[in-house]
């Protein structure tokens, strides 16, 4: 390389491709399922104000999922400290990379989705703005580096940008009426000055976290400290390396998606006390917080599943610990499944809390929660939920970069292939009866699969017969319950029961493949 800039980019291009090509199609996922959905029940309509609502809420969590895979890529500038040039440069050369990312990424995404759905999205000004308002995030986080006013930092800004961002698609503190379609030149100036300012911020704080300097503090978290202080407590040794692997893990990411959970809740709230406040949005919301939880865990599985340092291959501290590769399988899924009850249950008392005080007020509309589910529904996004994270946590958990993205990639093509499919070949019931059997066809190969990878990892002693039986057992028996006591009549029940099972397949899954997993990632 004859130049610094130019390593520093082919240096982020390098690092991140895997991760970067994964992100871009995990967050293209959840609106392909859902106009795809749209699309048979023949509900997709660019112009209906809900979809400007649902292109309103995508836009902006684009940036969020992409923009985490850029900053992961482009790297800390603590590393970089050391490189014959200015802070000034190399604040820049971190910026301008997340930028371009996060652009091509959603006009690329925008641009498909419009292709295939025939959504009618706008391209430049989302585009533009979450090329700004990544930059803005990774200011705060540079000049709030190492304080307990990061998260403080990073809200403040983001839901300053959100503001505005909704005020392109009609007022404010009402939902969206119209896309935005004519980017003015007072926008571009506006995002202009911000992307400024987010420079101006992030040289300061990286010439401070150059220079060494303590982190941002007034002194009140000090003060709070030293008044709640209590006897230093004694330490401890841990008894047995499952214990200290556990101590490790739950630090690491055990507070992941509880902080998730926390997050979505105070944003969903500031919303809602912001732009709508009212009182049957606010339990429709808590409702769809639910399947939120759910999808989200699809990117839990990455985080909980993670088990290397900078990719998803297992790193030697961790390879060579003195454990067998069950217990230190055991020990990961204790964390994960800490991590998501705790983040459920954040919902769940949430949810029934809300739900509570509206009934004992007496609202004037019914308290009702999905058709399909009724009350099931609140134990359903618990195992939903798992059962997210036993889609993507075992691949992660391989540490094959290109097998998760070819699976990835080749899941999203299959769905969209299918779906032109089923438009050119079927008429409107036909679709509609080709998409419960194609479900159910899935169902019924995640079980066979899920049984397969049970006596695989029995077979090389990775699980024992009670573990097998006992996975099994379950299995059967909730499955048995989902058959005979969910409400449902004719075809309709038997595809139901079928995608139940796969579900339930899926929730037990990790105690085979986890391990599989674990031991192809340690074992290379």
């Amino acid at each position: 390389m004859r130049s610094i800039p130019v390593a520093m980019i082919w240096e982020t291009l390098r690092r991140g491709r895997w991760n970067l090509t994964t992100s871009a199609l995990a967050a293209n996922v959840l609106p392909c399922l859902l106009f795809s959905v749209l699309g048979h029940e023949g509900a997709l309509d660019a112009a209906d104000p809900n979809q400007i609502g649902m292109h309103v809420a995508f836009v902006q969590i684009y940036p969020f999922l992409f923009g985490i895979a850029a900053l992961s890529a482009i790297g800390s500038p603590a590393r970089l400290y050391a490189l014959p040039i200015r802070t000034s440069t190399l604040v820049a050369l971190q910026m301008l990379p997340a930028m371009l990312l996060v652009a091509a990424e959603m006009l690329a995404s925008t641009a498909a989705l419009n292709a295939v759905f025939d959504l009618r999205w706008p391209l430049w000004g989302p585009a533009l703005f979450g090329a700004v308002a990544v930059v803005a995030i990774q200011a705060a986080m540079w000049l709030a580096d190492r304080s307990w006013w990061l998260a403080a930092a990073i809200m403040l800004p983001g839901g300053a940008l959100g503001l505005w961002f909704k005020a392109r698609y009609g007022p404010v503190l009402s939902k969206p009426t119209h896309y935005w379609d004519v980017v003015t030149p007072v926008d571009v100036a506006t995002l202009a000055l911000i992307a400024v300012a987010a420079y101006g911020v992030a040289v300061v704080g990286v010439a401070r976290n150059r220079r060494g300097e303590r982190p941002l503090s007034i002194g009140l978290v000090d003060w709070l400290s030293g008044v709640f202080a209590g006897s230093p407590s004694r330490q401890v040794a841990f008894r047995t390396p499952k214990g200290a692997q556990l101590w490790f893990e739950w630090r690491k990411k055990g507070w992941s998606i509880p902080a998730i959970v926390i997050m979505g809740l105070i944003m969903g709230l500031g919303i809602w006390l912001i732009a709508v406040r009212d009182a049957k949005s606010l339990y429709e919301g808590f409702v769809a917080g639910g399947a939120l939880f759910v999808t989200a865990m699809f990117l839990g599985g990455f985080v909980l599943g993670h088990v290397g340092g900078r990719d998803i291959r297992i790193g030697p501290f961790l390879a060579t610990r003195p454990m067998t590769t069950t217990d230190m399988a055991r020990t990961i899924l204790k964390c994960a499944a800490k991590s998501v009850l705790i983040g459920w249950s954040i919902w769940a008392v949430s949810f029934l809390a809300i739900a509570g005080v509206l009934r004992a007020v007496g609202v004037g509309f019914p308290l009702d929660l999905p058709a399909l589910f009724g009350w099931w529904y609140v134990p359903a996004t618990l195992v939903g939920a798992w059962a997210a994270f036993g889609v993507l946590g075992p691949l992660v958990l391989a540490g094959r970069e290109r097998l998760l993205v070819g699976l990835i990639f080749g899941g999203v093509s299959l769905l969209i292939g299918l779906l032109l499919f089923s438009k050119l070949v079927f008429t409107r019931e036909g679709q509609e009866q080709f998409f419960r059997w194609e479900l159910a066809a899935l169902a019924m190969l995640i079980v066979a699969g899920t049984g397969t990878a049970f006596a695989a990892a029995r077979r090389r002693s990775l699980i024992g017969t009670p573990t097998a039986v006992t996975a099994a057992s379950l299995w059967a028996l909730a499955s048995a319950i989902v058959a005979l006591g969910w409400i449902s009549t004719g075809g309709d029940r038997l595809v139901i029961s079928l995608c139940a099972a796969g579900v339930l397949a899926l929730a037990v899954s990790p105690l085979a493949t986890a391990p599989l997993a674990l031991a192809w990632n340690r074992n290379r």
